[in-house]
């Protein structure tokens, strides 16, 4: 485990937004090149890409990219692996934060006694790459779980030779976790502040 000092390396701040057009502006700012991202249906979730100033969702085993359909989303996360815009319905409004490298935003909002610290790590997506269910979207990853619910990811990952553990393949989600830590000052435990995702990389089944 490695945690590190923030040291002010990102920024943050709160993002407030009332219509489809000004998340829309929002995300065109902070990931003018696109980015990945993850939404909250009220009958999905699933991944999907920024791209071309557009949003499309990868769902279930479809064979192709769908625009998101704004109507039915509840939570949104845009993300690479240099900052996240987060976004959750509140009544008529979006509310959420974006947070990421000052390289997209110049607001730091925090004091020398809020410093946080960061760590890195890989968490396991369910299901894995399996060789009887293939398909799904061109230059993704359909995974598949044990009871047979699908997702897919925008990443390509090798397809399994057999079904022995060693050549199982699995996938996670890169995260970030920001924490506060106890001080002379402050005596309260351990705690998370904040999570945002990064990207996505292949599951080592012998870690």
């Amino acid at each position: 485990m490695n945690v590190q000092k923030d040291n002010a390396r990102e920024g943050y701040k709160k993002i407030e937004s009332k219509s489809e057009e000004e998340i829309k502006e929002t995300v065109k700012k902070y990931f003018p090149e696109g980015a990945y991202l993850y939404a909250v249906m009220d009958y999905a979730v699933g991944f999907g890409k920024y791209e071309n100033k557009e949003f499309y969702i990868g769902l279930g085993n479809h064979t192709a990219l769908e625009p998101l359909s704004w109507e039915y989303t509840r939570e949104l996360r845009i993300f690479d692996g240099a900052g996240e815009l987060w976004l959750k319905l509140a009544g008529d409004e979006w509310k959420g934060r974006f947070r990421g490298s000052l390289d997209r935003i110049k607001e730091v909002i925090k004091s020398d006694e809020e410093t946080e610290y960061y760590m890195d790590e890989k968490q396991k997506l369910w299901g894995e790459v399996k060789k009887e269910n293939q398909g799904g979207i061109p230059g993704w990853s359909l995974l598949t779980s044990n009871r047979g619910t699908q997702i897919q990811i925008p990443v390509q990952l090798p397809i399994p030779k057999n079904h022995e553990v060693r050549n199982r393949v699995g996938a996670a989600i890169e995260v970030r976790r920001y924490m506060r830590v106890p001080n002379a000052h402050n005596q309260e435990l351990v705690y998370q502040t904040d999570i945002r995702m990064k990207g996505f990389c292949i599951w080592e089944h012998n870690r």
